[in-house]
């Protein structure tokens, strides 16, 4: 339903006042599509960024098995195994420990979380 607005234009001399019809719902739906960012990503994305990234790392990392990396951080080989199946959501404190055995930082952690994030999924079905 259209609303009116008042509008007045005011000249050296004179005033004019004119009435015009605005659709505020269509606009300020324009503006919220302009001003909008683009919507957070589901919990599957996370899951997914999640596990490329701690394989990406694994295999950056002279290419270190998940027994090793596990041993290395002190988890269960299993619980390393589901974490990169994107079975588990590691805890702050299990991310910490994965990111001391890979020998980086959690700012290197979560830059390269982003980067997986970010691009889109391939899928590596080959027929």
């Amino acid at each position: 339903m259209p609303a009116f607005c008042v509008v007045v234009v005011c000249t050296v001399e004179k005033y004019y006042v004119g009435v015009c019809s605005v659709d505020i719902y269509s606009h300020m739906a324009r503006k919220r599509k302009k001003s909008m960012k683009a919507p957070p990503p589901t919990r599957m994305a996370v899951r997914r960024a999640l596990t490329d990234c701690l394989r990406a790392l694994r295999y950056a990392h002279n290419q270190i098995s998940q027994e090793k990396l596990a041993a290395a951080a002190g988890i269960d080989r299993g619980y390393m195994s589901a974490l990169e199946r994107g079975r588990y959501s590691p805890t702050l404190e299990m991310l910490v420990k994965l990111v001391s055995a890979l020998d980086i930082t959690l700012v290197e952690f979560a830059t390269e979380f982003e980067r997986h994030l970010r691009r889109p999924r391939q899928n590596n079905n080959k027929e």
